[in-house]
């Protein structure tokens, strides 16, 4: 019996020593290595070790470019515990699997069958505590992948009431349980965060409330898990308005030596660079934007065959760029990538369950899937802070109308001193003033108008005609709909004023020649002494 022990203790040691190197080594020698140890196993009758080998060393693979051998080895596993009769490993190996082909375009079909087939192994298989954490794990990142946030949530949060039972609630297992909570939810306040905002906001509290738990743990976490928490606390508190506190989370996960390669340090680095770019400090911005374009487009790698949370990341780091097709590009790649997870779960459903499928609940899948496509286009035309159509939406409806032949006015308006307001008063209150002049510009333009955000404090009026007051008029019916603002409730003597010009669209113009005539207004309403809007072409 003692004999039987040191031999598993000796494979579970190498196997470690195996997997520490994954963040670092090559994988070509990670495979020969793991090759070399799995056919040892094997040839020493050892089928159960080789299978967990195979499982491990599979599940580890999560570096984008090891997609394939990821799937390879998952599937050794899988085979392994099946010829075994082994019902816990092969829903291990059948859960992981369907995690790891949902976040790859183009395998929804067979992410959907080895779920369906987990869960049905799920219903009928006894897990030990630390099994059942690995299944929860994978099958929340696979619901998750796909949008099902708030199933993932429910397992998760099982999970982590399951583990502060059973470790003790300041544990090293409750601590790692409760950054995969603070992941989805998240991931469910972004998801929710335009339609029902006060839930959002719920998530986002309970989130901050465990980001608080987690930083007071972290001694007990290294390695990647230190990483991990690290960026996972990082963004909550970036999330949540913390942005001093959340830029040293994110820079000390960045000095962390596991985060060569991770996707976790290529996440805080995206992260790091918005917020740098939202506080103005564009050279740092612009440079850690590049490093982090550059390791997720892997060079120049076609965007079609990246995956989704690196669409995702692309996308918000295109906007720090200024690169408006790059962004509608990946955010259409996400879009797409849903629907087509949405349509493979629902078509598995189907198959298996056949008649016992009703009728309405096909209605209500189908709804839901409509209702995530409406929001991802919503998300993909709305600038996230004020709520107003962003520049993408801006060109959009500018060249609908240039179409149609109709009269178009493009006024160009931001907000003087705003530097100021931010270094000041905080970007919080800087927040809540952009929030406000759209809310109070637009209860002033007619319905026919549209306000759009062009960019940090500038905003764009698209006018679909002169007004009948003229066009003197109503900028300057805009200025003072600001400028007599009661903007007390934020700041004690605070007062905001906008300056801004106005062009009439010619025939031949496209929407930045129409902007920039406006833009060179605006700047001699600047030299003017601000506070006044200029027009003419």
């Amino acid at each position: 019996m003692q004999d039987s022990e040191s031999t598993a203790d000796n494979w579970q040691q190498r196997l470690d020593a195996l997997l520490e190197r994954i963040a670092v080594d090559p994988v070509s020698e990670l495979d020969r290595a793991c090759t070399q140890l799995y056919e040892q196993a094997r040839q020493t009758q050892r089928p159960d070790v080789a299978a967990a080998l195979a499982l491990h060393f599979g599940r580890k693979l999560v570096r984008g470019a090891d997609f394939d051998l990821s799937v390879a080895w998952l599937d050794r596993a899988l085979q392994g515990y099946r010829q075994l009769g082994d019902k816990v490993g092969e829903l291990l190996a059948s859960a992981y699997m369907a995690a790891r082909l949902t976040v790859v375009a183009g395998h929804a079909d067979a992410a959907a069958r080895h779920l369906a087939h987990s869960l049905d192994l799920l219903t009928d298989t006894a897990l030990a505590p630390g099994q059942r954490a690995f299944v929860n794990h994978a099958l929340s990142n696979c619901y998750k992948s796909q949008g099902l946030t708030a199933a993932a949530l429910r397992i998760v949060s099982q999970h982590l009431q399951v583990t502060e039972q059973a470790s003790g609630p300041r544990s090293l297992q409750a601590c790692a349980a409760r950054v995969n909570l603070m992941n989805l939810l998240l991931a469910c306040a972004d998801e929710v965060r335009l339609h029902r905002p006060q839930v959002s906001e719920a998530h986002l509290q309970s989130a901050l409330g465990l980001a608080q738990l987690v930083q007071d743990d972290l001694h007990l976490l290294k390695g990647e898990a230190l990483l991990y928490a690290l960026v996972m606390c990082g963004l909550v508190l970036s999330r949540s308005g913390q942005r001093d506190s959340a830029k040293a989370l994110l820079r000390q996960a960045l000095a962390q030596q596991q985060a060569h390669g991770s996707e976790f340090a290529k996440t805080a680095r995206v992260e790091l660079a918005v917020l740098l770019a939202q506080e103005g400090q564009h050279n740092e911005a612009l440079h850690l934007a590049a490093e982090a374009r550059t390791q997720l487009r892997r060079g120049e790698a076609e965007l079609a065959a990246l995956k989704v949370w690196e669409w995702q990341a692309l996308a918000r780091l295109a906007l720090v760029n200024g690169e408006w097709r790059e962004a509608h590009d990946c955010q259409a790649l996400v879009a797409a990538h849903l629907r087509e997870h949405m349509l493979a779960m629902l078509q598995a459903r189907v198959s298996k369950l056949g008649l016992r499928i009703s009728e309405e609940s096909i209605r209500l899948q189908f709804e839901s899937l409509r209702d995530v496509n409406e929001d991802l286009s919503h998300q993909a035309t709305t600038d996230p802070l004020t709520g107003v159509p962003n520049r993408r939406a801006l060109e959009a409806e500018f060249a609908r109308r240039q179409q149609a032949g109709r009269a178009i006015v493009a006024l160009i308006f931001d907000l003087d001193h705003f530097k100021t307001v931010n270094d000041r008063y905080s970007h919080r209150v800087g927040d809540d003033v952009l929030r406000r002049v759209c809310q109070v510009v637009r209860q002033t333009l007619r319905g026919s108008d549209l306000l759009g955000r062009y960019g940090g404090e500038e905003f764009v009026v698209l006018l679909a005609e002169p007004p009948d007051a003229g066009l003197p008029e109503l900028a300057e019916r805009l200025r003072l709909v600001v400028q007599n603002q009661d903007w007390e409730p934020l700041t004690p003597g605070f007062r905001v004023t906008i300056s801004g010009g106005w062009a009439e669209v010619r025939a031949e113009d496209s929407f930045d020649a129409v902007v920039a005539r406006a833009d060179a207004r605006l700047y001699e309403a600047k030299r003017a002494g601000r506070n006044r809007i200029i027009g003419g072409n």
